[in-house]
């Protein structure tokens, strides 16, 4: 699927070059995204822009934390029975749910120091299956606050100079300059475009994804995914 002008983004995900994955030919891409109620949103979106040269396993749920997914909470739906399955890239999309039983009611540094080992344990399951692992900044809330996953999100790359793990962030789409963004002129062959605009936000006081920030959202992921080497060639252009 080709892209609309209008998601055209400036380069966000982080500094070291591409690191393509080998493709055999007519092998699809098979990724695993995992996140809560905002991945829900776009998560189908990523399907349809990707169409058959991605397969797709999701492992996203409202209220979910990355460790909802981990075998000893999310059972059968664990990653570590993605193993024969070898995925290519797994897609992290937490915001930072601290209510979920899992994350066991941390708060403050415990907070940050679950959410960083919850990350590493993932990352370390990534590299036995041989998959690289892009991070996703979430846009900013209605209250003007980050995403609580977000700076760990930002910088856990810098620890992985083979570029195995990546950082992309929504904010030049979803929250530029740092703001929350209701709505903003759009194509009119993007979801939810009337008249040139669309609502990219929920209505107050609501601050999940509308139609045309769910397209979007889905569109910075793919970009990412294509510039950084781990879509089949051509994948965003059939």
């Amino acid at each position: 699927t080709t892209l609309p002008p209008t998601t055209t983004l400036p380069p966000t995900t982080t500094t070291p070059p591409a690191t393509p994955i080998l493709f055999a030919d007519g092998e699809a891409v098979r990724i695993v995204v995992t996140g809560d109620s905002v991945t829900v949103q776009w998560l189908p979106h990523l399907s349809d822009l990707l169409g058959p040269a991605a397969d797709v396993v999701r492992r996203a749920h409202g209220g979910t934390a990355l460790c909802d997914w981990f075998e000893r909470h999310g059972n059968d739906l664990g990653f570590e029975h993605l193993a024969d399955w070898q995925p290519h890239v797994f897609v992290l999309d937490h915001g930072g749910n601290s209510l979920t039983n899992c994350m066991g009611g941390a708060e403050g540094d415990a907070y940050h120091e679950k959410n960083r080992q919850d990350l590493d344990y993932l990352i370390g399951l990534a590299e036995e299956f041989g998959a690289r692992v892009l991070l996703i900044a979430q846009p900013i809330g209605r209250n003007g606050g980050r995403a609580g996953t977000h700076e760990l999100y930002e910088t856990a790359p810098d620890d992985y100079a083979d570029g195995t793990v990546r950082f992309v962030s929504t904010w030049p789409v979803l929250s530029p300059d740092g703001e929350f963004l209701q709505e903003a002129p759009c194509n009119d062959t993007e979801p939810g475009c009337v008249d040139g605009t669309g609502l990219l936000r929920s209505p107050p006081p609501g601050g999940h994804l509308e139609p045309l920030g769910s397209w979007r959202y889905a569109s910075v992921v793919a970009e990412a995914l294509d510039a950084l080497g781990w879509l089949p060639e051509g994948a965003l252009s059939r």
